[in-house]
């Protein structure tokens, strides 16, 4: 059995995001065959319990961009859990959105409000965004994230020029045909807040 630095099993972790802030390139270059990593698993998720079960059946870590709206029921199922930030201008994630023809800046905004309480009540490091082209940072994340697995430096360094990015196309349909279970699931997460 694989255990973490301090002996216990290894610690999931949840990195929070707005969209197009190399969410889905940082999925991949966390993922190995020993631990598998999502991104935005909650789309698919019916109930948040939905979410955790994710990591019961093996997922080590995910890369969220709309989960951030349950934060805090998340970091409380996962408290020895390891949290993150990716912190893309809200301009040009907004900049970016509009190419697919999304004017979504009133829902960036409260979730740009929600990656700023999760800093500032101290449940998640932080990471700007242009940093992650910087092979310290990529190292001190895959540290953080992943501390019982080596770091492999040819690896990142190959991973570090390949452009992964989510078809925007196929993830507009996935939405659209999960909108009415994405409502229930925002609704669970409001009663549990209040």
């Amino acid at each position: 059995m694989l255990l973490s630095p301090d002996g216990g099993p290894p610690r999931p972790f949840v990195v929070f995001a707005l969209p197009r802030s190399r969410t889905a390139w940082l999925a991949h270059w966390l993922t190995a065959p020993d631990h598998p990593v999502g991104h935005d698993t909650i789309i698919e998720c019916n109930r948040l319990s939905d979410f955790a079960e994710n990591f019961t059946n093996g997922m080590r870590g995910t890369i969220e961009t709309g989960a951030v709206e349950g934060w805090r029921q998340i970091i409380a199922a996962f408290p020895q859990g390891r949290f993150l930030t990716i912190r893309r201008p809200l301009e040009e994630v907004h900049q970016s959105l509009m190419r697919f023809g999304l004017d979504v800046k009133l829902e960036l905004l409260q979730r740009e409000a929600l990656l700023n309480e999760i800093e500032a009540e101290g449940f998640a490091e932080r990471v700007d965004f242009v940093d992650l082209r910087q092979h310290g940072c990529r190292k001190w994340i895959w540290n953080y994230l992943l501390p019982e697995f080596p770091f492999d430096v040819e690896r990142d360094i190959m991973l570090a020029q390949v452009n992964i990015q989510v078809d925007m196309q196929a993830r507009l349909v996935q939405l659209a045909g999960r909108a009415a279970a994405m409502v229930v699931l925002k609704e669970e997460l409001l009663c549990a807040t209040n």
